[in-house]
């Protein structure tokens, strides 16, 4: 599957019990790229919610380059409101997360995404590799990272408040 060039806006996913991929949900795709699209507005609704952006699950391939990952929710504000990964590794090129509750990504012990020149405004729960990235709260600037503390992210984007997540000037 590649999606390229889209936006993926204002879907609802309701299920009493399990909910999860408002925008999308990939379980057993051999491959899925998704290529300069952004993923915002969309919400799951259930007790036990997970990836209002993006849900992954069974080893699936996964590709995010030139994208943006912004304002999903949850009700409950579950770990990977952005993206839910499950028994996969996506890989996130030049992509931006922000504003997707407190839960940006969530991985399981099967799972390591790998984040290479990316801006994730959001809790990332699970292990992870990045260089060359901005993450929330992460203060190793091994591999070419940056350092976000005292980092807000009025200090990095265009206008947050109001869903416009370009880099401001001067921007870290």
């Amino acid at each position: 599957v590649r999606l390229l060039n889209c936006t993926i806006n204002g879907n609802s996913v309701t299920n009493s019990s399990y909910a999860s991929g408002g925008a999308i949900s990939n379980s057993s795709c051999p491959l899925v790229q998704i290529i300069n699209c952004t993923i915002s507005g969309n919400v799951v609704n259930g007790t036990n919610t997970r990836g209002s952006g993006i849900y992954n699950s069974s080893s699936t391939t996964v590709l995010l380059v030139n994208s943006a990952i912004v304002g999903n929710s949850t009700p409950n504000d579950a770990a990977g409101t952005g993206l839910h990964n499950i028994s996969t590794s996506p890989k996130l090129m030049n992509t931006t997360m922000a504003n997707n509750g407190v839960g940006g990504i969530y991985s399981d012990a099967n799972s390591t995404p790998e984040l290479q020149n990316s801006i994730i405004w959001g809790t990332v729960s699970g292990n992870y590799t990045a260089n060359y990235s901005l993450i929330k709260g992460a203060s190793v600037t091994s591999n070419g990272n940056i350092d976000a503390s005292g980092v807000t992210a009025a200090s990095i984007f265009t206008d947050d408040s109001n869903g416009i997540y370009t880099l401001k000037n001067g921007s870290p």
